[in-house]
């Protein structure tokens, strides 16, 4: 009698244990770990503007876009460009064949994150889909250029 009882103490708590870490697991990859994943994308967004706005303003001067990178935050140099902690960009000078001109793609991750974000010769800032191989081969890139 005694044996059954403390055998369904034991059976009682294990589940109300299991209950617990199941509910704490629910509220935090449901609340906490998504608002965490979109300040990290915030964060990758705003290092791009930086990126852009240090490309045309070095542009104005020199004539010539630079390139930067592969770096990871904290960094930032004479043009204005801040990249914010974590953060991994690069940034490429390139010729756009269509419109006969200089132009630059600027590629930003950040280091906790899978999440690539591409500034393109157009001036927009995409997001790739995750499963191709562009995308796949420039993440490996920018993590494997700042361990």
């Amino acid at each position: 009698m005694r044996r059954e009882k403390l055998r369904r103490i034991v059976v009682v708590t294990c589940f109300l244990n299991f209950l617990v870490a199941y509910i704490l697991y629910q509220f935090a990859f449901g609340l906490f770990v998504p608002n965490k994943v979109a300040q990290m994308d915030d964060t990758v967004r705003e290092t791009i503007n930086t990126a852009e706005s240090a490309e045309k303003r070095f542009y104005n001067l020199k004539g010539r876009y630079y390139s930067v990178g592969p770096v990871k935050g904290p960094y930032s140099d004479e043009n204005g460009l801040k990249v914010e902690k974590d953060v991994i960009l690069q940034v490429e000078p390139e010729w756009d064949k269509n419109a006969a001109r200089e132009t630059f793609k600027a590629y930003a991750m950040h280091a906790w994150g899978n999440n690539l974000l591409i500034f393109d010769e157009l001036g927009k800032i995409v997001k790739p889909d995750k499963k191709s191989p562009e995308a796949a081969r420039i993440k490996s890139k920018l993590m494997n250029s700042v361990k």
